[in-house]
């Protein structure tokens, strides 16, 4: 199974460590006290000018690096911009409307 978790307040890093928080609670926890599962994380951020799509391409393609090194581990995707102020574009502050 695959799921999403946004973290608007997060950067690549700070998600990183939540991945890898998950990663290790869900190891943890024996299944009828015999069976245990892994967990595969693709990290993504998003940059300025990349579409959703493009953002979730990146995170995917994070997750099946994951996978390849040998699976239950975290592994994050880098932006390559040929933008020099990239940089300076991260992603833009977000509010949570009530």
């Amino acid at each position: 199974e695959e799921f999403l978790a946004v973290l608007p307040s997060s950067d690549l890093q700070g998600a990183e460590r939540v991945a890898e928080r998950i990663r290790k609670i869900i190891c943890k926890q024996a299944f009828r006290e015999i069976y245990t599962i892994s967990v595969s994380v693709g990290v993504a951020e998003y940059q300025h000018g990349e579409t959703i799509l493009q953002l979730l391409e990146r995170a995917d393609n994070a997750l099946y690096q994951a996978k390849s090194d040998g699976r239950n581990r975290v592994r994050c995707s880098e932006f390559n911009s040929t933008d020099p102020d990239a940089e300076k574009k991260k992603s833009p502050a977000l509010r949570i409307l009530r």
